[in-house]
C-alpha cells in the first residue's frame, strides 16, 4: 500500500512538472503581440530607418500640437466676443515709467494742455458764432437757414431749456452754456480720474475722465459693476473726443448749472 501511494504521488509530481514545462515551451515558442511587433520593426528597420522613425514621431507630435492649437483658435473664434472688450490704441505716453513724481505730473500736464486748449478754442468759435447770430437777431435781421440749423444743433447738444430762436432767452442760455472750461479744472480732474494717465480705461479706451455710457457695447464693462446695473465706461477713438465729451458734459448737465453761472 505504501509503495502504491508513493508511486501515485511521484506520478502526480511528474505530471505537474511536465505541464509547467509544456506551458513554458508554448510561451517561449509564441511571443506576445508586442514582442512580435518589436521583432518585425527591428527586422524591417535599419539603424538609419529607426532614426527616420524617431523623426517622424517628433514631427507627428509637433503636427498634432499644431493642429490642436488651430482647433483651439477656431473654437475661440467661434465664441462671441463682447464688444466692450475692444481695445483702442491710445497715444498716451507711459507716465508710470516716471520714478520722479514731479516729472510725472509735469509731463502729464504738458501732454494734455494742448488737447484741452484745442477743445476750448473750438468752444470759443461756437460761442463767437452764437454772439454774431444774436446780434443779427437783435438787429431784426433774418437769420440764414443753415445758421438756424446750426443754432438748433447747439440747443440740442447743450440741453438748453429755451428752444425758441425768436426769443432772446434762448441766445442768453446758449451763451451761458457754450463757454470754455477752465484749463486747471480739466487738468486736475483728468489727473484724478485717470491716475495721471496710467489707468486701464485711459490706456485702452482713451477715457481720461471716467465717463459712463449706457448703450450696450458703447464702452467697457467695469469689473466692479454691481448686478442689475447697465452702465459701461465709455470708449473714445481719440483723446480729443474724450476731452470734448467731458467739456460738453459740464456745459450741459443740470448738475453743473452753478458752475456755468459762476465762471
Amino acid at each position: 500500500m505504501i509503495e502504491k501511494s508513493l508511486k501515485k504521488n511521484a506520478l502526480l509530481s511528474v505530471s505537474k512538472i511536465s505541464t509547467i514545462l509544456f506551458i513554458s515551451f508554448l510561451l517561449s515558442a509564441y511571443p506576445s503581440k508586442q514582442q512580435k511587433t518589436k521583432q518585425k520593426i527591428k527586422q524591417k528597420t535599419s539603424p538609419k530607418d529607426s532614426l527616420n522613425l524617431e523623426e517622424k514621431i517628433k514631427t507627428f507630435k509637433k503636427d498634432t500640437s499644431s493642429n490642436q492649437e488651430i482647433i483651439a483658435e477656431k473654437e475661440d473664434f467661434k465664441k462671441p466676443k463682447p464688444k466692450s472688450t475692444m481695445i483702442i490704441s491710445s497715444p498716451l505716453p507711459d507716465f508710470s515709467a516716471y520714478k520722479n513724481v514731479k516729472q510725472k505730473k509735469s509731463s502729464f500736464f504738458s501732454f494734455l494742455k494742448p488737447i484741452i486748449q484745442r477743445e476750448n478754442d473750438s468752444i470759443l468759435k461756437q460761442r463767437q458764432f452764437i454772439k454774431e447770430q444774436y446780434q443779427l437777431f437783435k438787429s431784426k435781421d433774418e437769420l440764414k437757414e443753415e445758421n438756424i440749423a446750426l443754432l438748433n444743433k447747439y440747443i440740442l447738444d447743450y440741453r438748453c431749456q429755451s428752444t425758441d430762436l425768436n426769443e432772446s432767452e434762448t441766445f442768453d442760455e446758449l451763451l451761458i452754456r457754450v463757454d470754455i472750461i477752465p484749463q486747471e479744472l480739466a487738468l486736475v480732474q483728468a489727473a484724478l480720474e485717470s491716475s495721471w494717465g496710467s489707468s486701464y480705461f485711459a490706456r485702452v479706451a482713451n477715457n481720461l475722465f471716467g465717463q459712463w455710457c449706457f448703450k450696450p457695447g458703447c464702452g467697457i464693462i467695469p469689473r466692479a459693476r454691481k448686478e442689475g446695473e447697465t452702465h459701461e465706461v465709455a470708449k473714445f477713438r481719440t483723446l480729443q473726443l474724450s476731452v470734448k465729451s467731458y467739456m460738453l458734459f459740464l456745459n450741459s448737465h443740470p448738475a453743473f448749472s452753478q458752475l456755468r453761472k459762476e465762471r
